[in-house]
């Protein structure tokens, strides 16, 4: 539902932001949601239905509410830019973090972005909670992530370096740790 929300903010030249939810209600998650943000202002909702509101057991239903008219106010406001395409091919990464329960998904795009000027793209691909695997409190969250530079073709050492600018990011904003390592020190 969140690559839905940025494809339309993206395709009016919008940003928008996912923040830590003010006020939960009474249908919705207790910690599964944020607060949709437009130019500093609050504007809706993202959140999974709560499970006793569910259809059925076990089913998991994600929705969003938008105040439309600041929406279109700041399509008025924006020009549309357009960039050249990179000849260059970008290369892709998959990154799978075992993170504090509350880290919002938002906070770790936003951290990678700041942590790598050469990532294009992020997005996630999985949330898995065990509390018996990571511990109360813990989640999993695994993304894809696009590298690529507007003039020349990525070594593997550029990306390597950029990939871990970004783990070590998460890792002393969130406190984050790595799934592959996770997996290994469990093992031991």
């Amino acid at each position: 539902m969140k690559s839905d929300l940025s494809a339309f903010f993206d395709s009016l030249g919008l940003k928008f932001e996912i923040r830590e939810r003010t006020k939960r209600e009474n249908y919705a998650h207790p910690a599964r949601g944020g607060d949709v943000f437009l130019n500093g202002a609050k504007i809706g909702t993202l959140a999974v239905l709560h499970p006793k509101f569910a259809p059925a057991e076990g089913a998991v239903i994600v929705f969003f509410e938008l105040d439309l008219p600041p929406v279109v106010a700041a399509t008025k406001k924006t020009e549309k830019k357009y960039a050249k395409i990179s000849p260059f091919p970008r290369v892709r990464r998959d990154l799978s973090l075992i993170l504090p329960e509350k880290v919002l998904i938002s906070e770790v795009e936003s951290v990678a972005r700041e942590s790598s000027p050469i990532l294009r793209e992020i997005e996630l691909f999985d949330e898995f909670f065990d509390e018996k695997k990571f511990g109360a409190g813990r989640k999993n969250l695994a993304f894809h992530l696009e590298f690529q530079s507007e003039n020349h073709t990525l070594t593997d050492e550029e990306i390597d370096e950029n990939f871990q600018k970004i783990v070590h990011g998460t890792k002393s904003r969130f406190g984050s740790e790595l799934r592959s390592e996770f997996d290994s020190r469990q093992k031991k």
